[in-house]
C-alpha cells in the first residue's frame, strides 16, 4: 500500500466571499523508500565509486546536451560553455525532462548522443523545480543510461542543493 502525505490550507476568495480548499499532495513515502533502496543497490554494485568515473575532456570541441529546447537550462549551458570555450559546438537532443515520456526521452537522448563520433562529452539535465519535477533523474532507467554511457556524462539537474540519483552515477556534476 502506498502512503501519501497531504497538506491543506484555505485561501480566502474575496470576490465571492467563500473559501477554496487547496490540497497539496507531497511525494509519496513509497517513492522515497524505492529511491533509497535503488541507491543502496547501485552503491553496493560500486556504481558510485570514483574509480569507475570517466575523465572529462580538458578542451571539448563538441558537447551533446539532453534537455528541453525551451527551458532556461539550455540557455545557461550554452552561454556558460561559450564563455569558457568560445569555439565549442553543441548538439542538442530535445527531450521532455519531466512528466510522462521524459524518462524515455532522456534515455534515448543519451543513447543517440553516444553514437555521434564528434560528441566529446554529454550533459543531461534541466533547471530546478520541485522534487516531482526532477524525479525522472531519479529513475532506474535514467540512472542506467548514465552508467552505460560510453562518453563522459555530466548531471546538470536543478540547483546546487538538489541532489539526485544521476548526480551519484554521473562522471561529473
Amino acid at each position: 500500500m502506498e502512503t501519501v502525505n497531504l497538506s491543506s490550507y484555505i485561501l480566502p476568495e474575496t470576490s465571492i466571499n467563500s473559501y477554496i480548499l487547496i490540497e497539496q499532495e507531497y511525494f509519496s513515502s513509497n517513492n522515497k523508500y524505492l529511491l533509497e533502496k535503488l541507491k543502496k543497490e547501485l552503491s553496493a554494485k560500486g556504481y558510485f565509486d570514483e574509480s569507475r568515473k570517466k575523465r572529462l575532456p580538458l578542451l571539448p570541441k563538441t558537447v551533446g546536451i539532453v534537455t528541453s529546447p525551451t527551458g532556461a537550462a539550455i540557455k545557461d549551458i550554452i552561454s556558460t560553455g561559450k564563455e569558457r570555450f568560445p569555439n565549442i559546438n553543441f548538439i542538442l537532443y530535445p527531450a521532455k525532462v519531466q512528466g510522462e515520456g521524459s524518462i524515455k526521452d532522456i534515455v534515448e537522448g543519451i543513447r543517440v548522443l553516444n553514437e555521434i563520433p564528434e560528441v566529446d562529452v554529454i550533459i543531461a539535465g534541466r533547471g530546478g523545480g520541485s522534487i516531482e519535477d526532477l524525479w525522472s533523474f531519479n529513475s532506474k532507467e535514467v540512472a542506467y543510461a548514465f552508467l552505460d554511457s560510453k562518453k563522459p556524462i555530466v548531471s546538470a539537474v536543478g540547483h546546487e542543493i538538489d541532489v539526485l540519483l544521476t548526480d551519484f552515477i554521473a562522471d561529473a556534476r
